[in-house]
C-alpha cells in the first residue's frame, strides 16, 4: 500500500482497529491493497452507475426500476464467467479505496448498498454444491478472500455501515465457513482456494462458533492437497504456468496466515514447500521475465512477482534445468556478446487439468523476441 493511503488508514481507522478483536483482525488482512490510481477511481466511479467492467466487458446489472442487481446476469454476452466474476465482490477494493483517499462517502454507501442486495437476495447457502453464480464454492471463497476481508477489517466500524447490515453479514460471514467446509472442491487448485479461504475466515472470526473446527479441517485439506497436486521439485500437477502462479500464490498467503498467527511449528513444515514452488518458478521464467505459455496459460510477467517475494536482489537464472518429474526442460545460454537464448522443452507427462494435447512442444526465446511460442490459453 502506498505511504499516503497509509497514513490516511492510520489518521481515520487506527484508533479503532488498533486494539482488541480489531487489531487481531487486521493482522489476518494479509494482502497488500493497490496503490490508488486515476484507474482505481475510475472503476469506483463507474461502480456508482452501476457499470463493471468484468473480462474486459463491461456490463450493468441493475434491474430497471428497481435498486436491485440481477446476480444471474452475466454481462452483454451472457457469459456465466462474467457472472461469477460479479458475485465476487472484488470491486469492493476500488470502492474502499476510493473511499479512503477522497473522504467521499458515496463510495461507502454504495458498498454497502451492494452487500445489502446480496444479501437480501442470498440470505443462506444451499445444502449442497452449487454451481449457480452466486453460490460456486470458488465464487464463496473469492468473496472471504477478495472482498469481504475489507468490509469486516476496515469498514467494521465506519460511520456509514448501516447497524441493521451487520447481523446480517455476520451470519453470511459464518455461512460462508460452514458450506465451504461442506460443499468445497474435492481436488484441483478450486480446492487450494477454497481451503485458504476457510483457514483466513477461522483466523478472521476466532469467536464463530465453528471457527477451531474449520482451521483445523482447512489445514489438513491444504496438506492434503500439496502432497496430491505438486511435484516435489515444486511444480503444479497442472503444469500450466498460469495455474502455477495462483496456486503459489494461495500457499504464500498460507505463509503469511501463519506468521500472523505466530504459528512457528508449521511455518517450519511448510516454508520450505513454498520455497521449491518459488525455485521452479523462477527456474522456467524467460529471459524477459515472462512466463513460458505451456497448456492454460496467460501472458504474465513473473520476474516481478517472483522479486515481490523473494526479495528485489533476486536475479534471473543463468543455468539450464531439468525438472524430471513435470518433464519440463530449460536450456540457456547467455553470451556477452549476444541476447541470452532460452528454450523450453515438454518432454513430460500430461497435466492434470488445463492441458494441451501438444506433446514435446518446444518454445524458443532470444533475449526479448520470442521465435518459437505456445499458443496459451484459448
Amino acid at each position: 500500500m502506498n505511504l499516503r493511503i497509509s497514513c490516511i488508514l492510520s489518521i481515520c481507522f487506527g484508533s479503532i482497529f488498533g486494539s482488541g478483536l480489531f487489531g487481531q483482525a487486521s493482522r489476518v488482512l494479509n494482502r497488500e491493497l493497490p496503490v490508488f490510481s486515476k484507474a482505481r477511481l475510475q472503476t469506483a466511479e463507474a461502480a456508482l452507475i452501476d457499470q463493471f467492467t468484468l473480462q474486459g466487458v463491461m456490463g450493468n446489472p441493475s434491474i430497471e426500476h428497481t435498486s436491485h442487481y440481477n446476480w444471474q446476469y452475466g454481462g452483454p454476452k451472457q457469459d456465466k464467467e462474467w457472472a461469477w466474476f460479479l458475485n465476487r465482490h472484488r470491486y469492493f477494493e476500488d470502492l474502499y479505496l476510493a473511499y479512503v483517499a477522497t473522504r467521499d462517502p458515496r463510495y461507502a454507501n454504495k458498498l454497502f448498498a451492494i452487500l445489502t442486495d446480496w444479501l437480501e437476495q442470498h440470505e443462506s447457502p444451499p445444502d449442497h454444491s452449487s454451481f449457480s453464480t452466486a453460490w460456486r464454492p470458488l465464487e464463496a471463497a473469492r468473496r472471504v478472500l477478495e472482498s469481504w476481508d475489507i468490509v469486516y477489517v476496515k469498514l467494521w466500524q465506519d460511520p456509514h455501515f448501516p447497524t441493521e447490515l451487520k447481523p446480517k453479514f455476520l451470519r453470511s460471514l459464518e455461512s460462508h465457513g460452514d458450506y465451504l467446509q461442506s460443499h468445497h472442491a474435492w481436488l484441483g487448485n478450486h480446492l487450494i482456494t477454497e481451503m485458504l479461504a476457510l483457514l483466513k475466515l477461522a483466523l478472521m472470526r476466532p469467536e464463530a462458533a465453528n471457527s477451531d473446527t474449520w482451521k483445523r479441517y482447512a489445514l489438513e485439506k491444504l496438506e492434503q492437497a500439496y502432497d496430491a497436486q505438486f511435484y516435489p521439485e515444486g511444480a503444479h500437477k497442472e503444469l500450466s504456468t498460469h495455474y502455477q502462479r495462483v496456486v503459489l500464490l494461495n500457499y504464500q498467503q498460507l505463509i503469511t496466515l501463519l506468521e500472523n498467527a505466530q504459528d512457528e511449528h508449521l511455518l517450519v513444515e511448510w516454508r520450505p514447500r513454498v520455497d521449491r514452488m518459488w525455485d521452479y518458478f523462477s527456474a522456467i521464467q524467460k529471459p524477459n521475465g515472462f512466463a513460458p505459455l505451456n497448456n492454460d496459460s496467460d501472458k504474465e510477467n513473473i520476474v516481478q512477482l517472483i522479486r515481490q517475494h523473494r526479495g528485489p536482489q533476486m536475479a534471473p537464472p543463468l543455468t539450464s534445468n531439468y525438472f524430471q518429474q513435470s518433464g519440463h526442460v530449460i536450456l540457456r545460454q547467455s553470451n556477452v556478446k549476444s541476447a541470452p537464448l532460452w528454450a523450453f522443452f515438454d518432454i513430460g507427462p500430461r497435466g492434470a487439468d488445463h492441458q494441451h494435447e501438444d506433446f514435446l512442444h518446444l518454445s524458443l526465446s532470444l533475449g526479448k523476441s520470442n521465435i518459437l511460442v505456445d499458443n496459451g490459453r484459448y
